[in-house]
């Protein structure tokens, strides 16, 4: 699995969003929290246990925030 791109959001936890490319080169993101001691590891730990975010959740929310 590839990291492609990974997105923050840091409050009091680091909260990610992980692209990442499959074996059989699908795109696929997942998204956790991070400790915020180490991105690179918090990423890969994201990539390999956070939860799914699938494409129709983000574009539901986009039209969401277009229809404010």
């Amino acid at each position: 699995m590839e990291i492609i791109d990974v997105s923050w959001w840091t409050t009091d936890k680091s909260i990610g969003i992980v692209v990442v490319k499959n074996e059989v080169g699908q795109l696929k993101a997942y998204i956790g929290v991070g400790d915020g001691q180490d991105e690179e590891q918090d990423a890969k730990n994201i990539a390999d246990g956070g939860a799914r975010v699938h494409k129709q959740q983000l574009e539901a929310i986009i039209k969401k925030l277009e229809g404010l």
